[in-house]
């Protein structure tokens, strides 16, 4: 190998690891502050990162449902599989162009599997919380969010409005409510929608393409992120959905079963099982995958202890009469 080889090995190396340090957590002040340095020392280091960031979005396809690698994804083939042959069976040509980045990114997604979301979205986290966690956090004017496992905010206050962005999971909030000292309206942005705040308690959760509120207390009003002339106004036991920039219609709920996860209890009523399966996998280290999106459309009932997500796991998989197999302890098939 020659100089210009190895200096280009090394600069995909680095690349790749901070990608995967951007991929476990939020980086500190100086840990940014020393990524900026070594993107704008060079172009190649800018250039060996963005392949880096595409590398890990095609992994990424791994952390909820298989997606584009679906056809590639065969339960008999994959369960003695090391990981080192597991990465050489899902390599691509993107992945041949930059193999010690290949490597670091494959062995570190299949071997700990406990990555949380893309880079980018790291970068700009305030809170999160690990799967199976449940936190409370108290913010600076006094409002409360109770945040679900495997979960992610940002704070983002100014003078005009108390804004949090819930950028994955779930989170229960409790605004301070306005009075004479706090005229800032209190606003939830989740994926396609915004629900602010009017002296209420209520639920906001992400889904695979759009967010799900549910009022507890008082009123809420919920509207498109990207067009607010699209809205409607929630009252207690009554949610929302949203897809692809769309609002459904209002639907009443159980408050008991709808803030169950605050307990460690999920209840699902004629639910997707994909949607089972996202949920499931907030509270468990690894993975879950569906090998067929035709499996994930079916129906799941019932109510579950997420004390033992994986008896859970075991109940819907036997009651759908489907197998399941893990390739390492953190990737679970289910087919």
């Amino acid at each position: 190998m020659n100089d210009t080889a190895k200096q280009q090995d090394q600069i995909d190396s680095l690349a790749a690891d901070w990608v995967v340090k951007l991929g476990g957590g939020p980086l500190s002040s100086a840990e940014r502050a020393e990524l900026e340095r070594w993107l704008d020392q060079n172009i190649e280091h800018r250039l060996a990162f963005d392949e880096a960031q595409l590398a890990w979005a095609k992994m990424g396809a791994l952390r909820t449902a298989p997606g584009a690698l679906a056809n590639d994804i065969n339960p008999d083939r994959f369960v003695a599989l090391e990981p080192t042959t597991l990465a050489k069976a899902l390599s691509s040509s993107l992945w041949h162009r930059v193999p010690a980045m290949a490597a670091c990114l494959t062995l570190v997604v299949i071997g700990l599997g406990t990555w949380f979301a893309d880079p980018l979205l790291m970068l700009s986290t305030d809170h999160r919380t690990a799967p199976g966690e449940r936190r409370t956090l108290t913010l600076e004017d006094g409002s409360r969010i109770e945040l679900g496992p495997h979960s992610a905010i940002t704070i983002d206050y100014d003078a005009q409005t108390r804004r949090v962005k819930l950028l994955s999971g779930v989170g229960y909030f409790m605004p301070r409510r306005l009075d004479a000292d706090e005229t800032r309206p209190f606003v939830v942005d989740a994926v396609d929608v915004s629900a602010q705040a009017l002296g209420t308690e209520f639920t906001v959760e992400t889904l695979d393409d759009g967010a799900q509120v549910i009022v507890t207390e008082h009123q809420v009003r919920v509207f498109l992120r990207d067009n607010q002339s699209v809205s409607t106004l929630l009252a207690p036991g009554q949610a929302v959905r949203s897809a692809k920039q769309h609002l459904g219609t209002i639907h009443n709920v159980n408050l008991d079963r709808s803030t169950g996860w605050r307990r460690d209890r999920l209840t699902f009523d004629n639910v997707s099982l994909a949607e089972v399966i996202a949920t499931l996998n907030r509270y468990r280290a690894g993975r879950i995958i569906i090998t067929d999106a035709a499996m994930g459309t079916r129906k799941v009932s019932g109510v579950f202890q997420m004390g033992t997500p994986e008896q859970a796991l075991a109940t819907i998989s036997s009651s759908l009469e489907l197998d399941t197999v893990s390739i390492t302890p953190l990737v679970t098939l289910l087919y």
